[in-house]
């Protein structure tokens, strides 16, 4: 089956900057305007429009049922030989390949195409939207997998939203070790060849060792004999898609807003908080402080009976600030708490539960 995707995506992309200030009572100077002979600082301050439009394949299994139980997603990024306008192209390897003859692939299955080199993470995101929009597929159990440029693809999407998925497998492909500690919560089966002259064997190598001193061990196959086509292998066994199968996203997504006590900032709040392991969890916050800065910041919990206390501290740099120590608790479907600083600034956050369950 395929499909077209045309959607359009308001506004500039979220950049979380540790180094803003939750509290910072700076304000912008409308009145610095430009004169001749003299330099001074502007600010451009802007909404722009994106269009994206990309291409895609799209396989339901022949047991699908829009009212039915919900069913897993697979999506799958292909290389750089596939790239263009022609989506047979995309059908050459991979899921889309065995979805061809596999009525019963168990999986809903998305490949998309990109129009030119390389993956764009906004279109990715607004894609991935579309199809939980419109199918009767399962948030908890969205896969992530592709191969070479497809690989490099797997690892930018899931560094950019590790909270949308349950697991990633990306074959032959590299990624950028920074990311390790936003990847490291996250179940990932890595694949190579041991004789890639395209993608050398160690672009998968330091990703591998990135996340193991970040504390993640993830799984990783090196085929000793195989060249740049590590990923015919891959897909042909069973065992990588009854891996896929076991995972589950066990994530939860808030939203709301923050209010300063007392300085008029305030502003939107994201937070994705994450079970770590037995009644350990983790949180980070992301938001804006008015529209001059970005902030993020992280937090640790611990279940408590029927809630999740968590508690963290960061330093924003502020001369006037100070630390700010952060407190919070988890209840059901309401996630509050607040803010403060020895020097005296404080604030509040009220959030509520974002993404609902999956239908049993």
């Amino acid at each position: 089956m395929k499909a077209l995707l045309w959607v359009v995506l308001a506004g500039a992309s979220f950049l979380a900057l540790e180094t803003a200030a939750m509290g910072d009572d700076r304000k912008a100077d409308n009145s610095n305007k430009p004169a001749p002979g003299v330099q001074k600082p502007q600010k451009l301050d802007k909404e722009i429009t994106v269009r994206v439009r990309l291409g895609y394949h799209l396989f339901l299994p022949e047991q699908y049922q829009s009212d039915g139980k919900p069913w897993p997603l697979l999506i799958f990024l292909h290389g750089a030989g596939e790239t263009g306008t022609d989506l047979e192209l995309v059908k050459k390897h991979g899921p889309p390949k065995i979805v061809e003859t596999r009525k019963d692939f168990p999986f809903v299955v998305v490949s998309p195409q990109a129009p030119s080199f390389g993956w764009k993470v906004e279109a990715l995101n607004s894609l991935l939207d579309e199809i939980l929009a419109k199918y009767n597929v399962d948030p908890d159990r969205v896969y992530l997998t592709g191969l070479s440029m497809g690989g490099y693809g797997t690892w930018l999407w899931a560094a950019a939203n590790p909270e949308r998925f349950a697991a990633i497998a990306p074959i032959c492909g590299g990624g950028n070790v920074a990311d390790a500690s936003k990847l490291k919560d996250l179940p990932i089966w890595v694949f190579h060849g041991a004789k890639d002259s395209v993608v050398p064997l160690k672009r998968s190598q330091e990703m591998v060792d990135a996340l193991k001193k970040a504390g993640r061990e993830p799984k990783f196959t090196v085929y000793p004999e195989a060249e740049h086509d590590s990923w015919t292998e891959t897909y042909n066994n069973p065992e990588l898609y009854s891996w896929l199968l076991q995972q589950k996203r066990d994530v939860l997504i808030y939203k709301g807003t923050w209010q300063g006590g007392g300085t008029g900032h305030g502003g939107d709040l994201h937070c994705v908080a994450r079970k770590v392991d037995g009644d350990n969890y983790s949180a980070v916050f992301s938001g804006y402080c008015g529209r001059e800065y970005a902030f993020q910041i992280s937090m640790k919990g611990k279940k408590e009976g029927n809630r999740i206390v968590f508690a963290g501290e960061v330093d924003l740099g502020e001369k006037d600030g100070g630390v700010y120590q952060w407190t919070g608790e988890l209840v059901g479907n309401d996630f509050n708490g607040k803010y403060a600083t020895a020097k005296g600034k404080k604030g509040e956050f009220t959030m509520k539960l974002e993404n609902k369950p999956a239908k049993k």
